[in-house]
């Protein structure tokens, strides 16, 4: 079990809380929202499946339960206007739910349903809705695209990405959505603009069960899972403007479906398989000095 911290470029000492209760899990729907990072559900490796819920605070450095959900793993959530959209995952069949959290009352209420169930999807917000992009439907990877209005209260379909993924990672820069792998090593861009999904520059090697997550408009890939290596401990950098991905070091250990989220510039790892198995350790990353704090598990 570790408890020290490791640290490179400088970095200096700091100790940070586990996920509470003691139970690792990865597969966990992650979302930051008014700078706190919450965690939903997930998988420990066996059953029950989660439904727990709760946020971290950094400007506290703690934990705090909320009350939880139905239990699911592989769902994905995004965060807009106080309030954090959940949607899809499985709790032993496919799930078409949005359930939504209302921040600081930590209430939940249903939204209507997706209308087409999915796990191991992306969610992301952009221009005032959410995203739900790719994932697993009941017979095959998807690559559809389905966008949910708060202000309407309803979904509406978005245009296809040009290649179906599922674990893949996502997050938004400089107006635009961006995914990376997800059973492959292709990237794609959307613009709003021009409503449309277009190939990137390629990931150096296919992964899925990674984690994507942009600070301070800087786009970042960590982990994931390869076929033939399995977890991946990179950290990579995707430039937009020289379209090409950078190499940025490692993480601690080779870590997968993590929940991964930004807040006040880091980047938090929570949970997620290791070579030790399902973990309640977080990984915090700062971009702008490239270093590593690992919290203690």
């Amino acid at each position: 079990m570790l408890t020290s911290l490791n640290f490179v470029a400088g970095a200096s000492s700091a100790n940070r809380p586990p996920i509470p209760g003691g139970i690792g899990r990865g597969h966990n729907a992650v979302a930051e929202c008014n700078g706190k990072i919450f965690t939903f559900g997930g998988w420990k490796g066996s059953n029950p499946i989660l439904g727990s819920a709760e946020f971290y605070d950094p400007a506290v450095d703690a934990w705090f339960g909320i009350t939880g959900i139905a239990p699911r793993y592989n769902a994905a959530a995004a965060a807009l206007d106080g309030k954090i959209y959940l949607t899809g995952g499985w709790n032993g069949a496919l799930m078409a739910n949005l359930d939504i959290l209302t921040t600081p009352s930590y209430g939940w209420s249903a939204g209507p349903n997706l209308p087409e169930a999915r796990y191991g999807h992306a969610a992301v917000t952009l221009g005032g809705k959410i995203y739900v992009i790719g994932g697993y439907g009941a017979t095959t990877m998807l690559k559809t695209t389905w966008v949910y209005d708060p202000v309407t209260k309803t979904w509406g379909s978005g245009p296809s990405m040009q290649s179906p993924r599922a674990y893949h990672g996502a997050c938004v820069a400089g107006g635009k959505i961006y995914v990376f792998g997800g059973y492959s090593a292709t990237c794609e861009v959307f613009d709003p603009l021009s409503n449309t999904w277009s190939y990137i520059a390629s990931l150096p090697e296919q992964r899925y069960q990674t984690h994507a997550a942009s600070a301070d408009g800087r786009l970042f890939l960590f982990g994931g899972s390869q076929p033939s290596s399995g977890r991946l401990p990179d950290i990579l950098e995707y430039d937009s403007n020289l379209n090409k991905w950078i190499n940025r070091g490692t993480l601690l250990q080779g870590r997968e479906n993590a929940g991964v989220a930004a807040s006040n510039g880091q980047i938090y790892l929570i949970g997620g398989s290791t070579q030790n198995g399902y973990s309640t350790s977080v990984e915090s990353y700062d971009p702008g000095t490239a270093y590593y704090l690992h919290m203690k598990q």
